[in-house]
């Protein structure tokens, strides 16, 4: 009862109060205490962030809408977001030193509270020192802003503000008749120090009496070197009406702390110097409501996505899919399964290359398989043999709103293992589509698999930055022989029952589960090898359950081409490498800031035939959005090609430079590595590892030490 007559008096009035029961229960010292005064499941600390990580990349506009996207996500979902990394630390050493002379200079004053007659002061209530930085003057004139530190970061603080503003205060598109919502406003950024003698600020919010429009607080944190023994750490309670949780967040520099204004925080006592950086966002409706309108967005989205959602206007709702067939038989029912199977076939485009050893070769292959006739097919000669790679500039995006086939055929005594040609797919049929799919040419689909990996990777999209999805699927066998031993990958079988594909007539795994990508072992040419097994783990952010993968298959892979073919396009002078692929390919892709998944969090339903009665449709529960044939019989190999022509040697030779490249790559520590490793190839470089991960934190997520050849 007491507790709450408090509440109904004025904020002034309750800081007063609360800073004479602290003077009576000061002791006086201002040494940092022996433990943390909060231990706490929740906290959020340095190496165990569950932040939105940026690694010192500058995001341009498109990358700022999607942050936006993030933030508001998790706003709606936990009252707070973190974000790391959005400003390098060249940068953030530059507006520490900035900070720092403003203090040293006189212009920070002691903080108080309330305004006018109301106004009061207490350092044991907030002990910190302040100014507050007028933006009309930090961003002007533009040519000042280019060269101070505090009007750099007064730009990019406020774009992506403009852009949370840009989300949250649109109206719903189901409302009939749309009134314009102002944006959020803005008007200045507080500069506070917390000096190292215990100073503090008490529980508190921001959204006051005094300050009622107040509606997200984006805070960034200056603090040097920090380490525990230092303190200053914000507690956070994310629940407005209890103190039932609470968040412990650690003010290092360059972290983004953003979160509701209503929500109960407090600075503990701070012993190392403390700067940080505040902006407050303000509208005059409430953020409840606010966010209820992007919620009814976001689930529309989510849940009625529409040929108008995939296309989004022009090419931004394609899916480019690559499929190299070298002398398969199942290349063309491959297509017509993953065309027939689209909820919106006119949104996918193929990229085909055939690997031939003639032209009466794909009569031979492919006389009773055609493509779909739906399709819009260019269809590139049979090269000559001297043609490599294939002539000619990259095929443009077609259109009319049906599916694309764009193939390209070159010799089969020219073809050199998988990784050149996926990168002649890459090279030469991307037409700038916005999701890219990696499958072989031997795969089935699932109903609707489009769709599905849209809706995986835009949930995926709003807790981490660039997610894959990525298995390796169940199997299937061609036509209608039933053989239940020959539907699975080694020890990884997950299949209980089979079931027939209606449109290719295929047998196929009915799977109860996921499988999980895991090492093996090292083989004698140091490659590892990679095998799966079933029912992964999940990982449980909020109220998403995710199944992360520690390594991608290069047989099935999903996610946004842009950032995939920019930082880890596939390399074409690793020739004849087989195993060896997806290691490589998962530490380049980990060390540009990916993190892989599988793709089940939505559970589909397989519109297949029961083999024991034809006339039966009932779905089937399933997990899974594709197929693939484990089976080799029926294929040939370009390896066996080689070795029957007479220059199995060479490829051996040039299999083995592959192999040591591989190697060199991942374990760049080795005495060798900087020497041999071109521009192309070493950290940072075109075909070369990231930077923004090392190598040894992906050896500690798949627990495979490279250098030692070791499994951990």
């Amino acid at each position: 009862m007491q507790d709450q007559r408090l509440r109904q008096l004025p904020a002034a009035l309750q800081l007063r109060i609360l800073s004479s029961v602290l003077r009576a229960n000061d002791t006086g010292s201002a040494t940092a205490p022996s433990a943390s005064p909060l231990v706490d499941s929740g906290s959020i600390h340095g190496a165990h962030t569950p932040s939105i990580v940026y690694a010192n990349e500058q995001p341009g506009a498109a990358d700022l809408g999607a942050l936006a996207d993030l933030l508001l996500h998790r706003v709606a979902a936990k009252g707070y977001a973190v974000v790391d990394g959005l400003f390098p630390d060249m940068f953030l050493d530059q507006l520490q030193d900035a900070c720092e002379a403003r203090r040293n200079a006189g212009h920070l004053k002691p903080a108080g509270m309330g305004t006018g007659a109301t106004r009061w002061q207490d350092s044991s209530v907030r002990g910190d020192v302040r100014e507050y930085l007028p933006l009309k003057d930090l961003l002007q004139p533009a040519e000042a802003v280019s060269q101070s530190p505090l009007g750099k970061v007064a730009e990019r603080i406020t774009a992506l503000v403009d852009a949370v503003s840009a989300h949250l205060c649109t109206p719903s598109t189901a409302a009939t008749e749309q009134t314009p919502v102002p944006p959020l406003d803005y008007t200045a950024i507080q500069h506070a120090y917390y000096s190292p003698t215990g100073t503090r600020y008490v529980r508190h919010r921001d959204l006051s009496p005094l300050n009622p429009d107040r509606r997200l607080t984006f805070i960034l944190y200056l603090t040097r070197g920090w380490c525990k023994e230092r303190g200053g750490e914000l507690l956070l309670y994310p629940s407005p009406n209890t103190d039932t949780s609470t968040i412990c967040v650690t003010p290092l520099a360059g972290r983004l702390l953003v979160f509701r204004s209503d929500l109960m925080h407090e600075v503990l006592p701070s012993y190392g110097d403390r700067h940080a950086l505040t902006l407050w966002a303000y509208h005059a409706t409430p953020l409840d409501d606010l966010l209820a309108t992007y919620r009814h967005r976001a689930c529309a989205m989510d849940n009625n996505l529409t040929q108008d959602d995939l296309d989004d206007g022009d090419m931004h709702g394609t899916i480019f899919v690559s499929i190299p067939a070298y002398r398969d038989p199942e290349a063309h029912a491959t297509v017509q399964s993953l065309l027939g199977q689209a909820r919106f076939p006119g949104r996918i485009r193929v990229g085909l290359l055939y690997q031939l050893v003639d032209e009466d070769e794909r009569e031979r292959l492919y006389a009773h398989s055609t493509l779909p006739a739906s399709a819009d097919i260019t269809d590139a000669a049979l090269y000559p043999a001297c043609d490599w790679p294939v002539r000619g500039d990259r095929v443009v995006p077609g259109g009319n709103n049906r599916p694309v086939i764009r193939a390209l055929t070159i010799p089969a005594a020219k073809a050199a293992g998988p990784c050149p040609a996926r990168a002649t797919i890459q090279e030469r049929l991307y037409g700038g589509e916005r999701y890219y799919l990696q499958v072989d040419a031997h795969m089935r689909f699932a109903p609707d698999w489009d769709v599905r990996l849209v809706q995986d990777l835009r949930r995926l999209e709003r807790t981490y930055r660039r997610p894959i999805l990525t298995d390796y699927p169940p199997g299937y066998t061609p036509n209608c022989s039933i053989d239940k031993t020959a539907t699975s990958l080694e020890s990884a079988s997950t299949e209980s029952a089979v079931a027939v594909d209606d449109l290719t007539g295929a047998t196929l795994a009915v799977a109860l589960d996921s499988n999980q990508l895991y090492a093996t072992r090292f083989d004698d040419d140091g490659m590892l090898r990679l095998s799966a097994r079933p029912r992964l783990a999940k990982v449980v952010d909020g109220d998403n359950e995710y199944r992360r993968q520690p390594f991608v298959a290069a047989g099935f892979l999903f996610g946004r081409a842009d950032p995939i073919l920019t930082h880890c396009p596939y390399d074409p002078t690793l020739r004849w490498l087989f195993f060896g692929e997806e290691a490589l390919l998962s530490a380049r892709l980990w060390t540009h800031g990916f993190d892989f998944f599988a793709p089940d969090t939505l559970l589909g339903k397989i519109a297949c035939t029961d083999t024991a009665n034809r006339s039966d449709r009932s779905p089937q529960p399933s997990p899974v959005v594709c197929w693939h044939q484990w089976q080799r019989t029926n294929r040939a190999t370009s390896w066996a090609h080689a070795s029957a022509n007479n220059y199995g040697d060479r490829a051996a030779q040039e299999r083995r430079t592959a192999q040591q490249l591989v190697c060199q790559i991942l374990n760049p520590d080795t005495a060798d590595a900087h020497v041999t490793l071109g521009n192309a190839h070493c950290i940072g470089g075109r075909y070369g590892l990231g930077t923004m991960r090392t190598i040894d934190s992906f050896t500690k997520c798949c627990g495979v030490d490279f250098g030692a050849h070791t499994l951990q």
